[in-house]
């Protein structure tokens, strides 16, 4: 997350909890911070991370106080003792994911601490009680002496000290410093302790049309040391086994590195609409991490329904039959002026009926309000005159190819605000 002030701080709280050290983190990365995350070591292996919470903080002059926190319930190191928190996109993937974008450049921290997420609720100010360890962290900037003497942080170093911070992560020596090196996630910064053989998984395609099959490629990274077997799942919001045939079994032989697994879609007759399956791993044996894992692979439904009309282009008058019920504006009959401005009011508002809608609400009502009357997997984009399908809609700060609220009915129309 990009700030105006940036500051790299860093320091350790050494407590009686001392087995637990932020021992790598990459607060900026390329593109849109899509890549970063906190890694967090324990001394022994397999450590149980219950009771424990991972807190941000903002280090901006004046402030001191967090912004996001992270509950550790139910987590545990891996046997390197290592537990590692971050994007998607981070390889190997997380052991727990979180937002893009989050982490914040500098000058800023992250801290761990017994306790829970809701003992960090967004500004609270930093704190030593209950502290287990912290590091105070920015790209080539004045100490953040505040948050520094909150934490009981006293040393610092610099995730830019090479001009490289969108390539370089911090991470812990064995005395206790830091240094910016090229990100090692999931592995001890000095190479030592189990090396993970890696599973990578690639699509043969990302979309694909209901009755037709799509094959699944997994590759380790090294020859496997004896028969690897492990499970994926496709389910997703409604997508789930009855929508698919093959295997979800998936068996490497020893001395191999690659498999295969075809996915036939079954080709129903129900309109459910495109749908969105996700590929994901399941537990891997000890010795193995995911090199990437929850791959989207989108359906498309053939069962859509057109309507006994044509789309905006073409004239439809005489063709549409109303569906009010008889005598729904019998009340507008003689009114005119505010008077007959409010008994419209009084039909299409009716508060038993409906309610006041938000900006978020316009995407769902588009689907229905907006649907393409040739395909109703679509909605129709007035502006340019062409349909477009309906789980393309804009998620990213580009609108190439996707659509969104203001290209089918402008915010400055609703009055939403």
């Amino acid at each position: 997350m990009k700030k105006f002030f940036f500051a790299f701080l860093l320091g350790c709280s050494l407590t009686a909890h001392a087995q637990l050290v932020i021992n790598e983190l990459d607060s900026d990365t390329q593109s849109v911070d899509d890549r970063e995350f906190v890694e967090i070591k324990s001394e022994v292996p397999n450590f149980p991370l219950d009771g424990y919470v991972l807190v941000f903080f903002n280090g901006a002059e004046g402030s001191s106080r967090s912004y996001y926190a992270i509950d550790l319930d139910g987590q545990t190191t891996d046997v390197n003792g290592i537990f590692v928190v971050g994007n998607s996109l981070v390889s190997p993937v997380p052991q727990m994911i979180m937002p893009i974008n989050i982490i914040q450049n500098g000058p800023d921290a992250a801290a761990i601490y017994l306790g829970n997420a809701s003992d960090f609720p967004n500004n609270t100010l930093a704190t030593q009680n209950n502290l287990v360890h912290a590091l105070a962290y920015g790209t080539s900037d004045p100490d953040a002496t505040d948050l520094m003497n909150l934490l009981g942080v006293s040393f610092q170093a610099d995730e830019d000290s090479f001009g490289q911070k969108d390539f370089h992560s911090l991470q812990r020596k064995a005395d206790g410093t830091y240094e910016a090196k090229i990100p090692t996630p999931g592995a001890n910064n000095d190479g030592s302790g189990i090396v993970f053989n890696g599973i990578g998984l690639t699509s043969s395609a990302a979309v694909v049309n209901e009755g037709a099959s799509f094959t699944l490629t997994f590759n380790t990274l090294a020859a496997v040391d004896e028969d690897l077997e492990f499970t994926i799942s496709l389910d997703n919001d409604g997508f789930g086994p009855d929508d698919y045939t093959g295997s979800t079994t998936i068996f490497i032989p020893a001395g191999s590195t690659t498999a295969t697994r075809t996915i036939t879609l079954v080709d129903d007759t129900l309109d459910e609409g495109d749908e969105l399956a996700i590929v994901k791993f399941g537990t891997l044996p000890v010795g193995y991490n995911r090199v990437n894992d929850a791959i989207e692979i989108r359906i498309i439904d053939n069962d859509y329904y057109t309507l006994p009309f044509g789309t905006p282009r073409n004239p439809t008058y005489g063709q549409v039959s109303s569906t009010a019920p008889d005598g729904y504006y019998d009340s507008l009959n003689g009114k005119a002026g505010a008077e007959l401005y409010q008994a419209i009011q009084d039909i299409i508002a009716n508060p038993e009926v409906v309610r006041a809608h938000s900006y978020g609400d316009v995407e769902l009502i588009l689907r229905d309000a907006d649907q393409n009357p040739e395909n109703s997997n679509q909605v129709w984009l007035m502006y340019v005159e062409t349909p477009r399908e309906k789980y393309k809609f804009q998620s990213t700060a580009s609108s190439v190819g996707s659509w969104n609220r203001e290209h089918i009915f402008p915010q400055s129309r609703g009055g939403f605000a």
